[in-house]
């Protein structure tokens, strides 16, 4: 009887694929970097098949999303890409991990802790790309609900990186020639500096800035072509980048791109018509129900919403102005920033009188005497020349530094304390010389244990060393040697007898009874810790428990850090909870999960029976 019938054997293997089917199998997710390179070592086809530029691309753009360049570019060698922002990733990971231990305790991330990333920047004329790249992905890129606390010191470290290239950008624009300065410049990198998150886009501002003033060209060709007199223009006045000012004026008018321009009509009517585009068509005004707003200060927050306080408003219209090619100067007069111009007097032997103009009320033009008039200066009851005189730009920049001072000194906050330092070390970098503000912020960086060695560096720069000094030294020199020590944890634990009427644990999303706020706790005590007069300023004494009550750390959905008593919170409902309450959020929390908020290991240090 005949046997089974046998289908003949095939010999196959995994060389018969097509090149294209290969491709396939090697882009798949589930090899990385180390099975490409086996697999090139198995024969030449496969090793010529592992090069691929496509393949390496499909790789690079899988692992990671946030890239610097372009990535439809032809040009790039994918392999080589890949390999660099690999040997980046294992540089920044470990790095950012370490600064979680070191940083929780302290309001902000001191300085002292990037030394690992100082070594990254120092020698290099700018942030390496490889460098910002891998700090991007690490905080815009991954998983929204895990790696929080990732997340937030990537972005610490972003900013930090951010401002060493910022640092030296101010250094170079103050160290130059007083004329050579643009105000709009400084005013952008002071936006820049103080909205590190935002990555404030310089070419934003430039563009609106030459938007105004071709705007007011086509008006004056317009004007200059009905009385058929040319209209010409010498040469480019603008900041130095070419696709700043790109926009044509129609040649029939005898007009070219961008630049300073003979004006038959003197600078008077320039000015005229440059008043009539910003303040009539684009609608820019003074703030006046807002005024000490921060964004006032902001040029790009200006030009975006047409309001501001006077410096920002003069800075940007001195700015449209010398795009025009009429020099307008700044006037640092007392209380109400001023610019001036000046125009030929109508016989050669009269003396130039400057025009002042009011830009924070419409662009009106005044005399000196008016603007006594307009706007008193306590005490002053005569005409002074040194309250017209024009600023050096640094003493601009400083006056617009101080201005944001004064608002953070008045609207006290739980971030106060690093506000005000953030933007006493951009003076620092604007007045370098300055011992005031030196002592000022060596005093805040000790006040808030932080940047050791930035304030040791500060103060061998006096020129002398009185007591103040001295004590100062000695603070800086002890917290920079503890900064890269593990801080003493003080642990809170459920069993203590003290501790039985805290009912609320870390990581739960509350809401606030009376104001109606969702917040998330991160910590708490038994009873109210804050001073006495803390206590009488928020009227704890009106409550029905009082002090003798557990009181919670809350990062609260509005950006602020509050200190809520347990009587005043209760669950929040599901819907209003959500992943990103708060932006400090990642330094007390991993993760998000079942609406509530994980703590990461140095919180559950702290409060171990909450985790």
């Amino acid at each position: 009887m005949a046997g089974p019938a046998t289908s003949p054997s095939i010999d196959f293997s995994i060389l018969h694929l097509a090149d294209e089917v290969l491709e396939m199998v090697f882009a798949c997710p589930q090899l990385d970097h180390r099975d490409l390179s086996a697999l090139a070592a198995v024969c030449s086809r496969f090793c010529e098949l592992s090069c691929s530029r496509e393949l390496w691309k499909k790789k690079c753009l899988k692992r990671w999303k946030c890239w610097s360049f372009d990535t439809l570019d032809s040009g790039v060698d994918w392999k080589v890409a890949y390999r660099e922002r690999l040997v980046w990733e294992r540089l920044v990971y470990p790095a950012v991990r370490v600064l979680a231990a070191l940083n929780f305790s302290r309001e902000t991330v001191s300085h002292d802790t990037m030394f690992q990333f100082d070594k990254m920047l120092q020698g290099n004329d700018s942030v390496p790309v490889g460098l910002m790249d891998a700090l991007t992905e690490l905080s815009n890129c991954r998983d929204s609900v895990n790696d929080l606390t990732m997340k937030y010191y990537a972005s610490r470290v972003r900013d930090y990186a951010t401002m060493f290239q910022l640092e030296r950008d101010a250094r170079a624009l103050c160290n130059l020639p007083s004329d050579d300065i643009q105000l709009d410049k400084g005013a952008i990198l002071l936006s820049q500096w103080q909205n590190l998150s935002t990555r404030v886009s310089a070419d934003y501002v430039y563009q609106k800035l030459d938007a105004m003033a071709n705007r007011v060209r086509e008006l004056l060709a317009e004007s200059l072509s009905s009385q058929s007199v040319s209209y010409v223009e010498k040469e480019n006045c603008h900041s130095g980048k070419q696709s700043h000012g790109n926009t044509s004026v129609d040649e029939s008018h005898g007009a070219s791109a961008v630049g300073e321009s003979c004006l038959v009509f003197g600078a008077r009517s320039v000015l005229h018509m440059l008043n009539k585009v910003m303040f009539k068509e684009w609608k820019f005004a003074g703030n006046t129900s807002d005024y000490y707003n921060p964004v006032n200060s902001y040029v790009d927050e200006v030009i975006r919403t047409r309001k501001g306080i006077p410096i920002t408003l003069c800075i940007i219209y001195a700015a449209v102005a010398r795009r025009l090619g009429v020099n307008v100067e700044p006037v640092n007069f007392p209380r109400h920033f001023l610019v001036r111009f000046c125009e030929a007097p109508p016989a050669a032997k009269e003396k130039v009188v400057p025009v002042y103009v009011d830009v924070f009320n419409g662009g009106q033009f005044m005399t000196a005497e008016q603007c006594i008039e307009t706007f008193p200066v306590a005490g002053l009851h005569f005409m002074s020349e040194s309250l017209f005189a024009v600023p050096h730009p640094r003493d601009v920049y400083s006056r617009m530094v101080r201005n944001l001072l004064h608002y953070h000194q008045t609207v006290s906050t739980m971030d106060t304390s690093a506000a005000i330092q953030h933007l006493l070390r951009y003076l620092h970098i604007i007045e370098p010389d300055n011992v005031q503000n030196t002592k000022l912020l060596c005093t805040v960086n000790v006040h808030l244990g932080i940047n050791g060695r930035q304030t040791i560096e500060m103060l061998d720069t006096i020129p002398f060393e009185d007591d103040e000094v001295v004590a100062l030294r000695e603070h800086a020199e002890v917290f920079l040697q503890k900064s890269c020590e593990h801080p003493e944890v003080v642990i809170k634990r459920r069993t203590n007898p003290q501790h039985l009427s805290v009912t609320y644990r870390v990581g739960l999303v509350m809401r606030h009874k009376r104001f109606n706020y969702i917040c998330v706790i991160y910590g708490w005590d038994p009873v109210c810790r804050m001073s006495a007069a803390w206590q009488l300023q928020m009227g704890v004494h009106h409550l029905p428990d009082k002090a003798s009550q557990p009181f919670y750390n809350v990062l609260v959905e509005d950006k602020t850090i509050r200190y809520a008593a347990q009587e005043n919170l209760e669950m929040a409902p599901a819907e209003a909870v959500k992943p990103d309450i708060h932006p400090r959020v990642g330094k007390y929390f991993s993760a998000f999960k079942s609406l509530r908020y994980i703590p990461n290991v140095e919180l559950a240090k702290r409060y171990p029976d909450d985790v």
